[in-house]
């Protein structure tokens, strides 16, 4: 059985109508290619909502995928930034086209409140969202690093992984995270850049836990670990040579200090 005869379409822009559609901080407008080829295709054009703009929080879409044979996404102004599996964090801007293979997991984190995109995709496309803890292979986790005194009198640095495991709070919140620790305190703290702390053991054994900028731990074995933005660093040296702390770059360090309660 031969295939319907496609049939000629033309979309002017004087005449263009935006719907609401998938997402409920976007609108949509329909460039006629579905019904012109009787469902095989689609394309639109897409734009953030005027009473949607500004608000951040809206602009996500959540761990997805599009189950279609074709899709692509060419930016006409503006930008948006999406997260893939195995491909991590890219930001795309006016004049870029991104294919989307089918079945391809990812998440739209953010866009401009001027985007103006178009998407074109194979018809009957279904989108399916991925219930949490979903979680993207190929992207970049913050580090959690443990400094301790070893027998040698000096400090040494181990990358160690996190236990774990799902949750649900009384309020809803869930997904997975570790066993509640007990904690003395919270401290912020902002380092300028150059700044160095020479030799010295933790006062206490605390958390530091890297909110901006970029430091770097040295011990004395020789060992140097890098410290970046959502990273931890779980300081017990309290004996010892100790360990060295400098900001590099040229952008202050801001992090907290959260003591931890020996009970």
């Amino acid at each position: 059985m031969s295939e319907p005869k496609q049939l000629f379409s033309a979309s002017l822009a004087q005449d263009a109508v935006y719907k609401t559609g998938l997402r409920s901080f976007m609108e949509y407008r329909d460039l006629g290619i579905e019904k012109a080829t009787h469902g095989k295709f689609r394309a639109h054009t897409i734009r953030i909502k005027k009473e949607s703009a500004g608000n951040r929080e809206l602009h996500t879409t959540g761990l997805h995928q599009h189950n279609c044979d074709f899709q692509m996404f060419y930016v006409l102004n503006g930008w948006i930034k999406f997260i893939y599996e195995n491909h991590g964090e890219h930001t795309f801007g006016k004049g870029d086209c991104i294919l989307q293979p089918p079945g391809i997991v990812h998440n739209e984190l953010d866009c401009s409140d001027d985007l103006d995109g178009r998407r074109s995709d194979t018809g009957g496309r279904r989108r399916r969202a991925l219930s949490a803890p979903a979680r993207l292979e190929g992207t970049t986790m913050p580090k959690v690093w443990r400094v301790y005194s070893g027998s040698d009198g000096k400090s040494h640095i181990a990358e160690v992984p996190l236990a774990l495991k799902p949750f649900a709070d009384v309020e809803g919140a869930h997904g997975e995270g570790t066993p509640m620790q007990s904690a003395s305190g919270i401290a912020f703290r902002v380092a300028p850049p150059g700044y160095v702390l020479s030799w010295h053991c933790a006062p206490r054994r605390q958390y530091s836990i890297s909110l901006s900028g970029t430091a770097e731990i040295e011990v004395g074995d020789g060992t140097v670990a890098r410290v970046g933005p959502g990273d931890v660093v779980l300081a017990e040296d309290l004996t010892g040579q100790g360990h060295v702390t400098r900001v590099v770059g040229n952008q202050p360090r801001m992090y907290a200090i959260v003591p931890l309660s020996d009970v």
